[in-house]
């Protein structure tokens, strides 16, 4: 029987999401989120989300992309360089700019 959530997967460095399967929602795994509260009371009484689907080997490919992006721009902003940090992040995001 499908449940009312799915876990998803979350590549490295990005914040964890379950996924509301009824709106195609993402919910942050944030304790003040609302919609996450309901999930961990759903989770506490006894129920348990569908699995994660195995990524395909595009998003596979994008994720490490997008990982890699990440941990320059990390390394950016530890070595003081703040505008290309940013501009490193905003290129992650829109990535047409």
């Amino acid at each position: 029987m499908a449940q009312p959530y799915q876990l998803t997967a979350t590549p490295p460095g990005m914040m964890e999401t379950v996924l509301r399967v009824a709106d195609g929602g993402r919910i942050p795994a944030d304790p003040a989120n609302a919609d996450y509260q309901r999930y961990l009371a759903w989770l506490a009484a006894g129920n348990t989300p569908d699995p994660a689907p195995p990524p395909s080997p595009i998003a596979t490919v994008y994720q490490s992309s997008e990982a890699l992006e990440l941990s320059r721009a990390r390394s950016l902003n530890a070595q003081g360089r703040t505008q290309e940090a940013v501009a490193a992040l905003l290129d992650m995001l829109e990535p047409s700019r």
